[in-house]
């Protein structure tokens, strides 16, 4: 029945739609992360996604497609009044690379490769250019990894094992040790479409932006008033109850926002804490030239989400 964290520390029960309607307020009323899979038919799952007490979405699996379901829909197709539950707490980094997944679902491709020979596959995925999730899968456990233009995105890899779930794989250590153990590898490419995608765009985007400008102050003041400047941010932020940092390689965002208007208060929020605190340290204007030249540097498709979202070097000097 697993899809994903097939290791990761679990509860299973079998139980009716009603079971599953109190597990679900459960999750509202501990405010928990995690998945909840249910097994609604023999080839039928149904898997939801929750953040922080607040349901993300609902997806349902069967025959090779990934359908986003209602609240109404959840239990309507159940083959069987008390199905299969398992449900999981994980953390939010969890949470968002599983929801990329099946937002990019189905899979583009499928394959077997010894566990010597993931380092390879990651170079091959770098030359490509890739954008999407990888998911891995073996008989010490499974992770996902998301990747933009090929390079992994260190703050959004996690790996559950029997030991616990960590957020990066084991890559060396089975290149160490010239592992032939089978690793099942499946990757979901993105799909410009999917309302997912325009998140990930946009948190690249902001990431991207920020670790391009920290460069350039870093190249005017050092690296010890650069991580002054990233602690008072993220010190200034606090108060909110969004799971967003910066840090020396930019956004490092665990948390998911249902709704496209918060996320961009957010990152505007972030950004324009930047140019102030950029700005007692060296000044408005080259504060503003910092972040200029940092934004000119952003692929065009980067730079077209941002100014779709208010978030150019104009806009936060307002």
């Amino acid at each position: 029945m697993s899809i994903f964290f097939r290791r990761a520390p679990e509860s299973q029960f079998a139980g009716s739609p009603a079971y599953l309607a109190s597990i679900q307020q459960t999750f509202q009323k501990d405010r928990l992360s995690g998945l909840i899979e249910v097994q609604a038919g023999p080839d039928q799952q149904v898997v939801l996604l929750f953040d922080s007490g607040a349901r993300v979405r609902a997806y349902r699996l069967a025959a090779g497609t990934c359908t986003l379901l209602t609240p109404e829909e959840i239990t309507a197709d159940w083959e069987t009044r008390d199905a299969p539950i398992r449900t999981m707490n994980l953390p939010g980094t969890a949470v968002w690379a599983a929801w990329l997944a099946l937002e990019f679902h189905p899979p583009a491709s499928r394959e077997v490769q010894e566990g010597r020979q993931i380092s390879g596959y990651l170079n091959d995925c770098r030359a490509e250019g890739r954008c999407g999730v990888l998911h891995f899968g073996a008989a010490e456990g499974d992770g996902l990894m998301v990747l933009w233009d090929g390079e992994p995105v260190r703050s959004d890899t996690v790996f559950a094992a029997a030991d616990g779930i960590v957020g990066t794989l084991p890559i060396t250590r089975l290149l160490q040790e010239n592992s032939t153990a089978p690793w099942e590898i499946t990757f979901y490419a993105a799909r410009p479409e999917a309302v997912a995608y325009q998140r990930l765009l946009l948190r690249t985007g902001v990431s991207t932006w920020s670790r391009m400008a920290f460069e350039q102050y870093q190249d005017l003041v050092g690296q010890r008033m650069l991580l002054n400047l990233i602690n008072n941010i993220n010190a200034a932020s606090q108060s909110q109850q969004w799971n967003i940092r910066l840090d020396m390689n930019g956004l490092v965002d665990h948390h998911i926002f249902l709704k496209a208007d918060t996320y961009h208060l957010a990152y505007q929020a972030l950004l324009r804490a930047t140019v102030e605190q950029i700005g007692l340290v060296i000044g408005g204007l080259l504060s503003q030239r910092v972040l200029g030249d940092a934004y000119a540097q952003l692929p065009e498709n980067q730079r077209a989400v941002l100014q779709h979202q208010s978030l150019t070097p104009a806009s936060l000097a307002r």
